[in-house]
């Protein structure tokens, strides 16, 4: 099985690590942008759905384009509009140049991770995936603790345009190392055939269990990260600022994934995925319904290290059992769980903004650690009932 250079993968990590870097650095800022751009909470929101959402519609394009292209090649392209992207975001004068930033580095950013995952799928023998992917994930969030914890800091003293100054600069610098560095993954590209492209995605979803799994992405989206955008205002009713709370709650969130990274390499093999799923659903809900109850801010933040490890794991065990459904489409079948699970964040801020104008953000958070919860029941008997998983190729 080939492998991948030292340098391609420091330079394919890098290029996780600037794409995770934007995923949630702007959720604590949302109140400060939203008053400085005279534009209400609920459409500030829309800042954070705008950026999943193309990442999840753009799936759909970029699985195939991956498959018969390569990998690396999308993976450039992407990260050289992501570069424009934030640099947009900078000299944005208006909500509607802002919200047009987003949707385009969201956009890009759909082919970066996602295509970095499936050539690690391609390249690391099948024992190795889980550990594998446990590195992307570590990098991953490290990011996001960077992002969330700087977004916070800057949103409060330096000003949210000054950090995607901060974000465009390290953009531009990973765009200008992935042309120069990271090796192609294909030696004779096919043409781009949707013929071929609706092909591969019928025979994954045709496969026993393909559905299951794309449920379990959605709800990971909406139920776990589609709640980060009522963090900042749940806070500030804490008694916090809200921006900076947010940002360290989230960075803990963030942390909660970096420990499963590292608990990863021990537990694969040694925990079967059903289980290792039942594990990730019951920690979220159990701290989400802790989030939901009254207490100081910094213990609600806290708890965001759990909804971490459990959303993490999830999404661990997920690209597991994905990646090998329809191991000679690889690309479209990550393509596709990560297409649901970033509709499930997109779709995730708008619904529970919604609830909230009717309820409170505890009373958010309460629904969906009950969900969660009720989740962890049914998840091993749905994965047996599946055969999921079955022997790895």
């Amino acid at each position: 099985m080939p492998t991948i250079s030292l340098t391609s993968l420091i330079v394919l990590l890098t290029m996780v690590f600037t794409s995770a870097l934007q995923t949630r650095s702007i959720d604590p800022m949302l109140p400060v942008i939203a008053k400085d751009l005279s534009v209400s909470l609920r459409d500030a929101f829309l800042l954070s759905s705008s950026y999943a959402l193309p990442m999840a519609l753009m799936q759909v394009v970029l699985g195939p384009t991956a498959d018969a292209l390569g990998k690396v090649r999308v993976i450039r392209t992407c990260v050289t509009i992501m570069a424009a992207g934030t640099v947009m975001s900078v000299v944005a004068s208006s909500y509607g140049m802002l919200l047009a930033s987003r949707l385009l580095t969201g956009a890009a950013a759909g082919g970066i991770i996602p295509m970095t995952m499936a050539l690690m799928a391609d390249k690391v023998p099948p024992a190795g995936r889980q550990a594998a992917f446990g590195r992307v994930m570590s990098v991953s969030t490290a990011a996001q603790i960077l992002g969330a914890a700087l977004a916070g800091m800057f949103a409060g003293t330096l000003g949210w345009r000054n950090f995607y100054v901060v974000l465009a600069v390290i953009a531009i610098v990973a765009m200008l190392g992935a042309h120069a560095f990271l090796e192609s993954d294909v030696t004779q590209p096919r043409s781009i055939s949707v013929k071929r492209a609706l092909s591969d995605y019928g025979r994954i979803f045709a496969a026993r269990g393909a559905w299951l799994i794309l449920l379990g992405g959605v709800a990971n989206g909406t139920l776990v990260v589609g709640m980060f955008a009522l963090l900042a205002p749940l806070l500030h009713e804490r008694g916090g600022d809200g921006p900076f709370e947010a940002g360290i709650g989230i960075a803990v969130f963030a942390c909660g994934g970096f420990l499963l990274g590292i608990a990863m390499r021990w537990m694969a093999g040694r925990i079967a995925l059903p289980r290792l799923m039942q594990i990730g659903f019951a920690l979220a809900g159990l701290a989400h319904l802790g989030v939901a109850m009254p207490m100081p801010w910094p213990l609600t933040a806290t708890l965001f290290a759990l909804v971490g490890f459990g959303f993490f794991a999830l999404q661990n065990c997920m690209l597991a059992l994905m990646s090998d459904l329809v191991p000679e489409a690889r690309g479209s079948a990550v393509a596709m769980l990560l297409f649901a699970v970033f509709n499930g964040q997109s779709l995730g801020p708008v619904l529970w903004g919604l609830l909230a104008e009717h309820y409170d953000y505890a009373a958010c958070f309460r629904v969906s650690g009950i969900v969660l919860l009720a989740m962890s029941m049914l998840a091993m008997p749905a994965l047996r009932r599946s055969d999921l998983p079955r022997k790895m190729k």
